[in-house]
């Protein structure tokens, strides 16, 4: 293919390739060459080639089955943009031994796909089946689900346990609590049952192989719904030979409860895979902070505190401790900082100035948690070395909001700070905002005479949920070579429908009766689709550890390029 293209001053030129522009079957080409040519100059790059384009999931009313029922089924469809594909697709039901039962086409026009139920066979083999979505040409996007065929009996009622916390450490070693709760599916609580715990070790969540501690089992009474029990670690673990903390660091403690009604005596039961034995109970990582230093420029660092479930953690103090290292190798303490974790992102933030004769920059990160000892905090140690720049050119991004999620509408406001023995050649910045991918949005900003920092306003939109990345640069001409000097930002955004769908009950209350009608109401945008299930949520009780349909939906894995 070639293009005669006639381009203006900072431009960004988009070119889009079709697999039906492509030879031969769908795969068969891994790259393309793209060659620029012009009277100023030429360059080529070899750039490789995805067939991979946007989401499908498949959502089923259930997530099990007896063999007399039918498999309700719809896939959303989805480009890169999370728009509508609106693409042919292909599903396959394949049964536990990976025989292809049956594959259905259907045409996509909204985005939303309805097939027709998939009538479970005669005689069927019982077990977890598999859905596989694909699209029937040109790309090779798939999407999985599962259901299970079983013969099963709709739960009485529903047992959850709550653990004080989801892991142990030194606090709550021997003294740890847990709340047993059982409550009808018609949301009233089980007024009064027995209840048995019992306890085990395991090396590893994903593995099913645990020790049982017999010794350690609890009987308890449950009643009006709740019941509570104190687990001590040190004395149960002594049954398995384990006598410290330290010896159980990193392996989990098993719960399983059997609740019994008192007056009927329906029996249900429920487990906890594990909760982590842990020394500290956070771990530290650095996000957003590349280990690049500018000379003479302020240097970014971004810590985040997660706990043992990789969940994040707000309001912890964190302590920064560093230390420069100049050209001739010579070392220099800085004044420690303290800064606590945001409690939306986990994050604590700290801006260290930096001399413009630093090569590196040793620190070190550790949690400052009044209530933990000093060898249960969370420690980490990094180094960051100068950037080299070969015109001495530098440029400094700083947030005035301190990194805070942005809402779609806002504006986001930056101070770009520039350092270059060329910062008089400097006319103009550009920047690209990327997200998903893809360059959402592209802008020049022309440069402020003899200003040594501009302020620049970019609008959140739609298109960069749910996180982005800027990047400002300036071009410069020294005395040899131009050069390119950038800086970039990552934009958290919180995540919003894009048609802002609201849905309301009328009448508004917690419990309704069998035969009373329920209106639902539904705000949207014009001229959008709207899909609706209702499912009885006691069929989630025969698969405690499935994820809902729409949570599946909801977790779309976000490739953002930075």
């Amino acid at each position: 293919m070639l293009y005669n293209l006639r381009i203006r001053p900072f431009p960004l030129l988009f070119l889009q390739i079709q697999p039906s522009q492509l030879p031969g079957e769908q795969d068969s080409v891994s790259h393309v060459y793209l060659e620029v040519v012009s009277k100023h100059f030429s360059k080529s790059k070899k750039i490789p080639l995805t067939y991979d384009n946007g989401f499908l999931f498949i959502h089923t009313d259930k997530p099990v089955y007896t063999p007399d029922q039918s498999v309700k089924v719809r896939v959303y469809s989805l480009n890169d943009d999370l728009k509508p594909a609106k693409r042919e697709t292909v599903l396959t039901f394949i049964d536990p031994e990976g025989s292809e039962v049956d594959i259905i086409e259907e045409n996509d026009y909204t985005g939303i796909i309805s097939f027709p139920d998939f009538k479970i066979p005669s005689n069927p083999k019982y077990g977890v089946w598999t859905i596989k979505a694909k699209y029937k040409k040109d790309f090779s996007t798939t999407g999985t689900a599962y259901f299970e065929i079983k013969e099963y009996v709709l739960p009485r009622f529903s047992v959850s346990i709550e653990p004080e916390s989801n892991f142990i450490g030194f606090k709550n070693f021997k003294n740890f609590e847990i709340t047993v709760k059982a409550r009808y599916f018609y949301n009233k609580v089980v007024p009064d049952a027995e209840v048995y715990v019992f306890f085990g070790l395991r090396e590893d969540i994903k593995e099913d192989q645990k020790e049982m501690m017999p010794k350690a089992m609890q009987v308890t009474t449950l009643i009006n719904g709740v019941a509570r029990v104190t687990f001590d670690s040190e004395t149960a673990a002594k049954e398995l030979s384990y006598e410290s903390l330290e010896e159980l660091n990193d392996k989990y403690l098993y719960v399983a409860v059997t609740v019994t009604e008192s007056s009927g005596g329906f029996s249900e039961e429920a487990e906890i895979p594990g909760i982590k034995y842990v020394l500290s109970p956070y771990t530290l990582n650095l996000v957003a902070t590349p280990l690049f230093l500018k000379p003479g420029i302020p240097f970014s660092i971004k810590v985040q505190v997660k706990d043992s479930l990789e969940q994040l953690v707000g309001g912890v103090p964190v302590t920064l401790t560093a230390q420069t290292v100049d050209v001739n190798q010579e070392t220099s303490d800085l004044e420690p900082k303290r800064s606590v974790t945001h409690t939306t992102d986990g994050v604590a933030s700290f801006v260290v100035n930096l001399p413009s004769e630093v090569t590196a920059l040793n620190f070190n990160v550790k949690t400052d948690a009044p209530e933990l000892p000093e060898e249960n905090q969370a420690s980490k140690e990094y180094q960051a070395v100068a950037y080299s720049s070969l015109s001495q050119s530098y440029i400094y991004i700083a947030w005035t909001e301190n990194y805070k999620p942005m809402l779609v509408g806002e504006f986001l406001n930056i101070i770009v700070t520039p350092k270059s023995p060329y910062i008089d050649k400097i006319t103009h910045y550009n920047y690209l905002i990327l997200s998903k991918g893809k360059i959402v949005q592209y802008g020049t900003k022309e440069k402020f005479l003899h200003s040594s920092y501009q302020n620049i306003n970019i609008a959140v939109t739609q298109n960069m949920v749910p996180s982005a990345r800027l990047l400002v640069y300036y071009i410069v001409t020294g005395e040899q070579t131009a050069e390119l000097v950038a800086d970039s930002v990552w934009i958290n955004i919180e995540e919003k429908c894009g048609n802002q769908l609201e849905v309301h009950l009328s009448p508004g209350a917690d419990i309704y009766s069998p035969g009373q009608t329920v209106s639902l109401d539904m705000v949207t945008k014009a001229d959008s689709w709207v899909t609706l299930a209702a499912v009885d949520s006691a069929v989630y009780g025969v698969q405690e550890r499935v994820k809902r349909p729409m949570q599946r939906v909801k977790s779309i894995p976000v490739v953002t390029i930075g």
